[in-house]
Protein backbone atom coordinates (compact mmCIF):
# COMPACT_ATOMS: atom_id res chain seq x y z
CA UNK A 1 0.00 0.00 0.00
CA UNK A 2 1.23 3.49 -1.06
CA UNK A 3 0.40 6.97 -0.23
CA UNK A 4 0.55 10.19 -2.16
CA UNK A 5 -0.43 13.00 -0.08
CA UNK A 6 -1.71 16.01 -1.26
CA UNK A 7 0.17 19.06 -2.15
CA UNK A 8 1.23 21.05 0.83
CA UNK A 9 -0.68 18.88 3.55
CA UNK A 10 -0.59 15.57 5.73
CA UNK A 11 -3.84 16.36 7.23
CA UNK A 12 -7.41 15.94 6.69
CA UNK A 13 -7.84 15.94 2.88
CA UNK A 14 -10.23 14.57 -0.09
CA UNK A 15 -9.11 10.66 0.00
CA UNK A 16 -9.12 9.20 -3.41
CA UNK A 17 -8.77 5.43 -3.56
CA UNK A 18 -6.69 4.24 -7.21
CA UNK A 19 -8.14 0.91 -7.41
CA UNK A 20 -6.19 -1.01 -10.72
CA UNK A 21 -8.60 -3.08 -12.77
CA UNK A 22 -8.18 -6.89 -13.19
CA UNK A 23 -8.09 -8.78 -10.84
CA UNK A 24 -4.93 -9.75 -12.58
CA UNK A 25 -3.22 -6.32 -12.52
CA UNK A 26 -0.87 -4.64 -10.17
CA UNK A 27 0.33 -1.01 -8.81
CA UNK A 28 4.26 -1.06 -8.07
CA UNK A 29 5.95 1.99 -5.44
CA UNK A 30 6.36 4.47 -8.72
CA UNK A 31 3.29 6.82 -8.81
CA UNK A 32 1.18 7.12 -12.00
CA UNK A 33 1.02 10.35 -13.63
CA UNK A 34 -2.74 10.35 -12.51
CA UNK A 35 -1.79 10.12 -9.00
CA UNK A 36 0.32 13.35 -9.07
CA UNK A 37 -2.30 15.32 -10.74
CA UNK A 38 -4.40 14.35 -7.91
CA UNK A 39 -1.98 14.98 -5.23
CA UNK A 40 -1.47 18.55 -6.92
CA UNK A 41 -5.05 18.97 -7.42
CA UNK A 42 -5.41 18.82 -3.49
CA UNK A 43 -6.25 15.25 -3.20
CA UNK A 44 -4.56 12.57 -0.86
CA UNK A 45 -4.45 9.29 -3.30
CA UNK A 46 -3.65 5.81 -1.57
CA UNK A 47 -2.98 2.55 -3.78
CA UNK A 48 -2.38 -0.94 -3.26
CA UNK A 49 -2.20 -4.55 -4.17
CA UNK A 50 -5.04 -6.41 -2.55
CA UNK A 51 -5.83 -9.90 -2.22
CA UNK A 52 -6.52 -11.09 -6.14
CA UNK A 53 -3.72 -9.03 -7.85
CA UNK A 54 -0.85 -10.57 -9.35
CA UNK A 55 3.35 -10.50 -8.64
CA UNK A 56 2.49 -11.78 -4.94
CA UNK A 57 2.17 -15.48 -6.04
CA UNK A 58 -0.81 -17.56 -7.24
CA UNK A 59 -1.98 -18.21 -4.16
CA UNK A 60 -2.23 -14.42 -3.57
CA UNK A 61 -3.68 -13.74 -7.46
CA UNK A 62 -6.20 -16.66 -6.73
CA UNK A 63 -7.26 -15.37 -3.27
CA UNK A 64 -10.76 -14.08 -5.47
CA UNK A 65 -11.75 -17.44 -7.07
CA UNK A 66 -16.06 -17.83 -6.46
CA UNK A 67 -15.38 -14.83 -3.89
CA UNK A 68 -15.13 -11.43 -6.07
CA UNK A 69 -15.34 -8.51 -3.60
CA UNK A 70 -14.70 -10.62 -0.41
CA UNK A 71 -11.03 -10.47 0.59
CA UNK A 72 -9.90 -7.62 -1.92
CA UNK A 73 -12.95 -5.56 -0.43
CA UNK A 74 -11.81 -6.37 2.94
CA UNK A 75 -8.16 -5.23 2.18
CA UNK A 76 -9.24 -1.88 1.21
CA UNK A 77 -11.92 -1.46 4.11
CA UNK A 78 -8.82 -2.26 6.14
CA UNK A 79 -6.61 0.37 4.04
CA UNK A 80 -9.51 3.02 4.92
CA UNK A 81 -9.53 2.18 8.00
CA UNK A 82 -6.10 3.14 8.23
CA UNK A 83 -6.70 6.51 6.62
CA UNK A 84 -9.03 7.55 8.84
CA UNK A 85 -7.03 6.36 11.86
CA UNK A 86 -4.20 8.77 10.50
CA UNK A 87 -6.08 11.78 10.44
CA UNK A 88 -6.17 11.68 6.34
Amino acid sequence: TWLMTAKGTRTMAPLILDVHGGPNASFGPTPWLEMNALADAGFHVIWANPRGSVSYGEKYAKDLEGVWGGPDGSDWMTIIDWAVEQGL
